[in-house]
């Protein structure tokens, strides 16, 4: 999935720590397998997702679909992290990076 951010700079102790879970069969959520080119979504980039076996279309919120969702881990148990928080412009599946060469 390629993930379009309002990019701001950022220091490496402002990377947001991300988790991302699938729904699986047994209704709950479960850990996510990806490859993330988007530092924690503070640049635009593709997010690569591997998705196990068990990942099915199920109910939430009255529809019926593939559910997966992104989940911010604090570094510092006081919750005062000086992280950035990113803004998603756009969204996009089955996205790939192209190069033009002659």
């Amino acid at each position: 999935m390629l993930f379009i951010i309002d990019e701001k700079p950022v220091t490496p102790d402002q990377v947001p720590s991300i988790r991302w879970e699938y729904y699986n069969e047994e209704l709950e959520w479960e850990k996510l397998t990806f490859l993330d080119a988007t530092m924690g979504l503070t640049k635009t980039g593709v997010i690569e997702f591997v998705f196990p076996t068990d990942f099915l279309e199920s109910t939430k919120f009255g529809t019926e679909a593939y559910w997966i969702r992104a989940v911010y881990e604090e570094k510092n148990a006081s919750g005062a992290d000086n992280v950035i928080i990113p803004i998603i412009t756009g969204i996009y599946l089955n996205s790939a990076w192209a190069i033009q060469c002659e």
